[in-house]
């Protein structure tokens, strides 16, 4: 006689998986359904269990963000697999994650990112090649920053071509793309466009 696994659960393990590949919308997916289940106990112990998890993780000092961009527990930074699933039950449980700096692997210090715009020739972007949008103008930049939940924020250029950081989001290792704020085009996206990175 065979088992049959209770599709529920086969429903959270899918959209789990693919959370954990990036995809938010199945993390959503996910905790709506653990919350639908919250007033029965399978679901009251699966949520609890996710948050114990969490607080295993925050408890030895979060992730860190590795050069290659993978989540590394604190605890154990070869564990990467470990550190993916924990972004992924934040993400479920709603809450932010633990995100230590971003350590050099060869150093052991924290790195620090800035990003310039500038054409071919080098000289800085200040409009936009796509709509002739101010880039140096408060809103002209419409940053994405990355982690469990891409944020959109605003912001702009400064004269040289350096994209202005918002709450240390781009210096610690966040950056997800930059944005003009008029036209919504990614500046990387335009042609001769270049993008520096700089770490410190």
């Amino acid at each position: 006689m065979r088992m049959r696994r209770n599709s529920g659960d086969e429903e959270i393990r899918k959209l789990l998986r693919k959370a954990g590949q990036g995809d938010w919308r199945a993390a959503e997916q996910a905790a709506a359904i653990l919350k639908r289940r919250a007033g029965h106990e399978v679901g009251r112990t699966a949520w609890e269990s996710l948050s114990e998890f969490c607080d295993d993780i925050d408890a030895t000092g979060g992730i860190v963000i590795s050069e290659r961009g993978e989540y590394e527990p604190v605890a154990d930074q070869d564990w990467v697999d470990l550190g993916s699933t924990y972004v992924t039950a934040c993400h479920v449980l709603g809450r932010e994650p633990m995100i230590a700096e971003t350590i050099d692997e060869q150093t052991g210090d924290a790195i620090r990112y800035a990003y310039r715009y500038s054409n071919e020739s080098g000289v800085p972007l200040v409009t936009c090649p796509e709509c002739g949008g101010d880039l140096t103008a408060d809103g002209g930049i419409m940053l994405v920053v990355s982690g469990y939940r891409p944020l959109e924020l605003r912001s702009r250029l400064d004269s040289s071509g350096n994209l202005i950081d918002v709450d240390d989001q781009v210096a610690t290792g966040h950056h997800g793309g930059t944005y003009c704020g008029r036209c919504g085009e990614l500046l990387i996206n335009i042609d001769y466009v270049v993008e520096t990175q700089t770490t410190d």
